[in-house]
């Protein structure tokens, strides 16, 4: 299937309180739900309502038993993350509103709630408990640019933004250089840009032996990893990115292992690639782009099933677009669940009507439940779409083959190898249908 480039029982009362804890219940700014839970003796899951005052959780039977003030247990949160596939049992694919977090008492606590906006709305509030009152948020890429930006448009203005005399800046500290690397990125003279950051880290190094502060080492260093990654040098840019980590300060941590995580995707270092994405995620679960890009890490490796929960969390945090929609349809095909796939991919036309790989994809899932006039309008929509592309002209064709529309079959082979003459697939599929094609004259031509 073509798939899109791309550049995932009993409860216990809490240490040192009784079953009978008092709790007020919640006001303004506090949260409160059902989620399900899982002992911590016994493994089973029930159903308990939890109320959330500050850092303090209290669980309880039911409402009746909250109003009374009747917990079964209270803990302080500590730290909060989405939950691993199989982990406490449960499978992410039957119970993708799960989540995990600790607390001070060093109690594990399994839940899931009853959808992805009430996972949501927890993991955001147990976040802001874990956190002194304040959820930390997904960094955006300009964040770690803000720290210097500033001095960065400062050093530009005291350019002459001539692209003829970009290499002539000069100054006494390392941001006229960090500025003229970023001009000379802009205008794609690359080389010239890597000499520029280079040039600004000798100037940082020697800033900060004198005492100076990091942020130009920082700054010269993001740069420099983004310009890396441009030129497609990622075991490079990754060099730069692990030295910014050490230069960086907390808050902009989770952007840059995103960029060290890409890196290492790139280069082949899958497994180290995993362990940065989890890193991210247990340092900002709402970071839905950690999820995207594992899930699309697993799905250059057809690991289907590790990509789906990934991209099920992109959805559930209201990230979905098209290519979203469509990589998770494509993950239900490989897995046979053709029905899930059709469901995917209509998320997909609808977002993106003028979308043609998603028609195709939804095509292929047709002709496999044996829909084959849907399928048929879904191959022609596609290339309707996009009448370049040899392989929506070259599945269509087999389909037209299995229909023995013998005649359309064979054009649409042609058309495959007008675009793409070494397209095998599509030949050994035109001699199947011109050989149809002569049986069929032959038998119908009158005997002499």
């Amino acid at each position: 299937m073509n798939t899109p480039s791309s550049e995932p029982g009993s409860a216990c009362a809490g240490s040192g309180s009784s079953s009978h804890s008092r709790v007020p219940l919640p006001s303004v700014g506090d949260h409160s739900g059902w989620l399900q839970k899982a002992g911590h003796i016994r493994k089973d899951f029930k159903r308990r309502f939890f109320i959330l005052r500050g850092a303090r959780l209290a669980y309880y039977e039911d409402r009746a038993a909250a109003n009374r003030e009747r917990s079964k247990g209270v803990v302080t949160v500590r730290k909060v993350r989405h939950l691993n596939d199989g982990e406490g049992g449960l499978s992410l694919e039957q119970r993708p509103f799960a989540f995990h977090f600790d607390t001070m008492e060093r109690k594990p606590f399994i839940v899931y709630a009853d959808s992805m906006q009430e996972k949501l709305g927890w993991v955001r509030a147990l976040l802001a408990a874990s956190n002194g009152g304040t959820a930390p948020r997904t960094v955006p890429v300009s964040a770690v640019e803000d720290l210097y930006r500033d001095q960065v448009c400062a050093a530009e203005m005291r350019g002459t933004g001539d692209e003829a005399s970009l290499t002539s800046i000069e100054g006494q500290s390392s941001w006229p250089s960090i500025a003229n690397g970023a001009q000379l990125t802009r205008a794609q003279m690359y080389n010239e840009a890597i000499a520029a950051f280079k040039e600004a880290l000798r100037h940082a190094g020697r800033e900060a032996q004198a005492g100076g502060e990091d942020t130009a080492r920082l700054a010269a260093l993001y740069e420099l990893g983004k310009l890396l990654c441009e030129t497609g040098d990622y075991a490079g840019a990754l060099a730069q990115f692990e030295a910014a980590m050490l230069t960086a300060p907390p808050y902009v941590h989770v952007q840059i292992k995103l960029q060290c995580a890409w890196c290492s995707w790139r280069i082949g270092r899958l497994s180290h690639a995993g362990a940065l994405y989890q890193q991210v995620l247990e340092d900002d679960p709402l970071c839905w782009q950690a999820s995207l890009d594992r899930a699309r890490m697993h799905l250059g490796c057809g690991e289907w099933e590790q990509a789906v929960p990934d991209l099920e969390l992109v959805i559930g945090m209201e990230q979905s677009s098209a290519e979203v929609l469509n990589d998770r349809g494509v993950c239900f095909y490989e897995l046979r669940q053709y029905e899930r796939a059709i469901l995917s991919f209509n998320g997909a036309v609808e977002l993106n009507p003028h979308y043609p790989q998603a028609y195709t994809n939804r095509g292929n899932c047709y002709r496999k439940l044996g829909q084959s006039q849907e399928a048929l309008a879904d191959y022609s929509k596609a290339v309707d779409l996009d009448d370049t592309n040899p392989k929506s002209f070259n599945n269509r064709g087999a389909l037209y083959l299995r229909m023995e529309k013998f005649s359309d079959a064979v054009e649409d082979f042609e058309r495959a190898l007008t675009l793409d003459p070494a397209y095998e697939v599509a030949r050994k599929n035109r001699e199947l249908a011109r050989a149809a094609c002569k049986r069929i004259d032959q038998r119908n031509r009158p005997l002499r």
